[in-house]
């Protein structure tokens, strides 16, 4: 392996590993990407580190014209949508809070 791959993999360990956390993880944009990137995170979280704090930032509304792209179905503020939705799912962990 080249030293570059080298950096990379000790990169990707450390931002994966869970003991590693020590303040919130915060995630900017509840929309297509971020919903599904909150989704796995937190499930990884609830196994690896169920006390983790994950900080959901998105205030803008779901609209029914981009439904198609959402993993959401309730139509309310992203973040706040996806941390009722994440929570129900998830009892144990980890704790989830929107900010809007």
């Amino acid at each position: 392996m080249t030293d570059a791959v080298q950096d990379k993999s000790q990169v990707v360990r450390n931002v994966i590993n869970p003991d590693k956390i020590d303040g919130p993880v915060v995630i900017i944009g509840q929309g297509g990407i971020g919903a599904i990137l909150t989704r796995y995170l937190s499930v990884m979280l609830a196994s690896l580190k169920p006390d983790a704090e994950v900080l959901l930032v998105d205030g803008d509304h779901y609209e029914e014209a981009n439904r198609y792209r959402m993993a959401i179905p309730e139509f309310a503020k992203k973040a706040e949508a996806n941390c009722k939705e994440l929570s129900a799912l998830l009892p144990n962990g980890p704790w989830l809070e929107p900010v809007t």
